[in-house]
């Protein structure tokens, strides 16, 4: 394992967790990966097929 963090800020405790998207090659972990049918997207990738907003849900 190279990382002990995510681009994202998040830990990245084992080597498993260490993603990367499919589509790219860009680094992503469970905290800001797009997995889809057992694929992981970046960020990115997954806007470019999925519908995406840039507001959350208030609560």
């Amino acid at each position: 394992m190279s990382r002990s963090t995510c681009e994202c800020g998040a830990p990245i405790l084992r080597a498993v967790d260490d993603l990367g998207c499919i589509d790219c090659g860009q680094p992503c972990c469970p905290v800001c990966a797009y997995v889809l049918e057992s694929v992981a997207y970046c960020a990115f990738c997954a806007s470019q097929f999925l519908e995406v907003t840039e507001y959350r849900a208030e609560r």
